[in-house]
């Protein structure tokens, strides 16, 4: 069997404390050793866009290991993608499989 490997990372939660003080720091470190080259679409309610999700996420990996470079915090961030949309409405998940569509083996997280 050939090595199966992820092609895109879902974070279900993607505003909450569990990615904020874990998540995207582990994420973070994963890019910076292994080139963590496929796109993490965050999911939360929040009404944010790409670039407060990128802006929160490098805070929180910023916080949790400040000798972090700036270009290794960028190529982290600017990996982050955002839905907004409420858990309970298929609409949300119609809009993911849509930023899925190009993803073989997705690896998805729920809060």
């Amino acid at each position: 069997m050939p090595d199966a490997r992820a092609d895109a990372i879902v974070l279900f939660g993607a505003t909450g404390d569990l990615a904020r003080k874990k998540l995207y720091p582990a994420l973070c470190d994963v890019c910076q050793r292994d080139g963590l080259e496929m796109p993490v679409i965050g999911v939360a309610r929040s009404e944010w866009d790409d670039a407060e999700l990128q802006e929160y996420a490098g805070r929180a990996v910023a916080d949790a290991e400040p000798s972090m470079s700036d270009e290794d915090l960028d190529a982290f961030t600017g990996r982050l993608q955002y839905l907004q949309g409420d858990y309970g409405d298929e609409e949300t998940y119609t809009r993911l499989a849509d930023l899925l569509k190009n993803a073989e083996l997705p690896v998805i997280t729920s809060r």
